[in-house]
């Protein structure tokens, strides 16, 4: 079975000199690795292609679970006319660069919590409206909650439901691993 196996080359986020190439990513599906290549800047990386058995493709994988490329999801919002519209960007990226995507976000959310910790009744109009358009009520009452494990399905505090809190994934991603990203 070909497996195609992506390594970091040149430098790393923090403009650092790797010393080797680093093993970031794998995938045995064409499409996918294709599609990699198109979305990245490959003067950082490079793609080696290997035969590999079944069995020992199960025992890499199982080491490496995180390195897999697919195609994956990430929710962005586009702004038009009436305001802004969810929607989906599919990008060719490890389960590491998602799960990172995710936890970032649960970070920022709760690293907003901290400044929360004024209920929005004690403000004049202007600044509650202005808080209100920074969604201030929704993110104090995440924080409030604990945060994502307990967001999911929508909760009850006191008398109101909280919606899910959806965060822009795809800002997020760009944000850590954009440097990646072909321009």
């Amino acid at each position: 079975m070909d497996i195609y196996f992506v390594y970091k080359i040149g430098k790393s986020k923090e403009g650092e000199m790797l010393l080797h190439p680093l093993l970031y990513g794998y995938t045995d599906s064409k499409k996918t690795i294709k599609r990699f290549k198109k979305e990245r800047d490959m003067s950082q990386f490079h793609i080696v292609e290997k035969d590999l058995d079944k069995k020992d493709l199960l025992l890499f994988e199982r080491n490496n679970r995180y390195q897999r490329i697919g195609i994956r999801k990430y929710i962005t919002y586009q702004k038009d006319e009436y305001g802004y519209n969810k929607d989906y960007v599919e990008i060719a990226s490890t389960e590491y660069e998602e799960e990172q995507t995710y936890v970032w976000t649960d970070v920022a959310l709760l690293e907003a919590g901290k400044y929360t910790k004024y209920p929005d009744y004690i403000f004049n109009d202007e600044v509650r409206k202005a808080l209100h358009h920074l969604e201030y009520d929704m993110i104090r009452e995440y924080s409030l909650t604990g945060g994502p494990d307990i967001m999911y399905p929508p909760v009850k505090v006191g008398k109101k439901t909280l919606p899910n809190i959806e965060v822009d994934m795809f800002y997020v991603f760009m944000y850590l691993f954009g440097y990646t990203m072909n321009k």
